[in-house]
């Protein structure tokens, strides 16, 4: 199964306190706060720094289940930007997709940020494009904006269709990552789809810091009784 965006669980951390003593003034230190993100206008744009060379890499993981049986996977996947593409009040890029999966092939997506939203153009090699492009967020980024989109293209199920997903932008809020964490603007989306007689749900949860991009992501995919959930979280940056 290929591993896509659209367009990824709670990183566990152990204490140790107080080994050979009773450990009964522990105090743990306290979390240190992450300032909320606050959107200037006219710098909506920085949610997804697209400039050539830009590389994240994300801790991935995939759960499937089938009837009563559970299987996961453990991956990294590495979003590099290609090459940018000057279009109108905004920018077209190509962005290369790996993972270290075996047998893995490069995937192939375009993506483009203007003054209105974020929107992914296309996916795959060659390239299946969103009929009409997909928005994956839409500016200004204001708590409880809704917004849908209906088109072909790509579906969550990795195979061409149609879709129909309703979305919501949520207020800031602090999430971790496989580094740091972050304050972050959240999309929320939901919506169904379907390939030849199969029809699918599915629910997504993505979230953006400006100036960094996406940096925690999930997404569950129904289709009958077979479900599968994929999450990414942000590892490591290289932002020009």
């Amino acid at each position: 199964m290929r591993h896509r965006l659209p367009l990824f669980a709670i990183a566990a951390a152990t204490v140790l306190a107080g080994c050979g003593s009773s450990g009964s003034n522990y105090k743990p230190t306290p979390v240190k706060p992450v300032d909320e993100v606050a959107l200037k206008p006219g710098d909506e744009k920085s949610l997804f720094p697209v400039k050539e060379g830009n590389q994240w890499t994300y801790v991935g993981q995939t759960v499937t289940r089938v009837g009563g049986r559970q299987a996961s996977t453990d991956f990294e996947m590495v979003f590099k930007v290609v090459k940018v593409t000057p279009k109108g009040n905004g920018t077209v890029a190509s962005i290369e997709v790996n993972t270290n999966l075996p047998n893995s092939k490069t995937d192939y997506q375009q993506w483009e940020v203007n003054d209105k939203g974020i929107y992914q153009l296309s996916v795959g090699n060659p390239p299946v494009p969103f009929n009409p492009p997909q928005p994956i967020a839409l500016f200004p980024m204001e708590a409880d904006r809704n917004f849908a989109w209906k088109g072909g293209g790509m579906t969550p199920g990795g195979k061409s269709g149609q879709s129909s997903l309703t979305s919501k932008i949520l207020a800031p809020q602090e999430v971790d990552t496989a580094s740091e964490r972050y304050s972050a603007y959240g999309v929320e989306t939901k919506g169904t789809f379907s390939v030849d007689k199969a029809n699918g749900r599915v629910a997504s949860f993505a979230f953006w810091t400006p100036g960094v991009g996406l940096v925690r992501y999930k997404q569950e995919i129904a289709v009958g009784e077979n479900v599968a959930i994929q999450m990414l979280k942000l590892k490591a940056k290289t932002l020009r």
